[in-house]
């Protein structure tokens, strides 16, 4: 609530006349109360609200909406879970998926209660919603492209005979890996490639290692 309320203000280029509870100010806030920002009058505008899914998950409190979930976007219609190949999301050439207007978006995505004050920024569009890209990239695709390309190697038999335990053939992955990093002097503190680490969901097989 604080961050929005001082956030308006940016926006109008004035000091705020009362405090984030509308209480009067009091010592130089109040003597700054109604004046301008800056000698230039110049204005400030919230461009974006950047944090991964556990960030956005916990201030906007999307109901039924995650990553592994049917729907899986906070800003269009596309879906993880789908018998509608138009819905999917990995769906690039031809799909349908629509994106949201800000009353769409307050409809479809917000939760009836315990609403964000975010929503309060002047000029708030759900597009201001954006991902952080180390999440995004190296704890989300990648884990997807890690994974698709670890099940390849382990079902082709690069890292052992397929009547090997998986174990087995990531054990003998990890080793291949270690000794690669000491070939080409690559320090590198990744543990031992375990099963637990490379799992499926929705279609994706991922591989949970740094």
């Amino acid at each position: 609530r604080r961050v929005t309320w001082s956030a308006i203000h940016a926006f109008y280029a004035r000091f705020p006349t009362t405090d984030p509870l509308g209480q009067p100010l009091r010592g130089n806030a109040a003597r700054m109360a109604g004046k301008p920002l800056t000698d230039q009058g110049y204005k400030f505008q919230v461009a974006e609200l950047r944090g991964d899914w556990s960030f956005h998950k916990k201030i906007w409190t999307w109901p039924k909406v995650m990553w592994n979930a049917e729907s899986i976007c906070h800003l269009c219609t596309a879906k993880g879970i789908s018998n509608d190949w138009d819905e999917l999301f990995w769906n690039l050439e031809h799909n349908n998926h629509q994106e949201f207007s800000l009353t769409q978006y307050l409809a479809h995505r917000m939760p009836t209660r315990r609403v964000c004050p975010l929503i309060g920024l002047c000029r708030f569009h759900p597009s201001v919603i954006r991902w952080c890209f180390m999440h995004v990239l190296h704890l989300g695709l990648l884990y997807v492209a890690n994974g698709a390309t670890m099940h390849l190697l382990l079902s082709i038999g690069i890292c052992g005979a397929v009547d090997d335990s998986v174990q087995t053939r990531l054990h003998r992955a990890y080793l291949e890996f270690k000794r690669w990093c000491a070939t080409h002097k690559i320090a590198c503190s990744q543990p031992a490639f375990q099963q637990k680490m490379l799992y499926q969901r929705n279609g994706d097989v991922m591989l949970i290692c740094k």
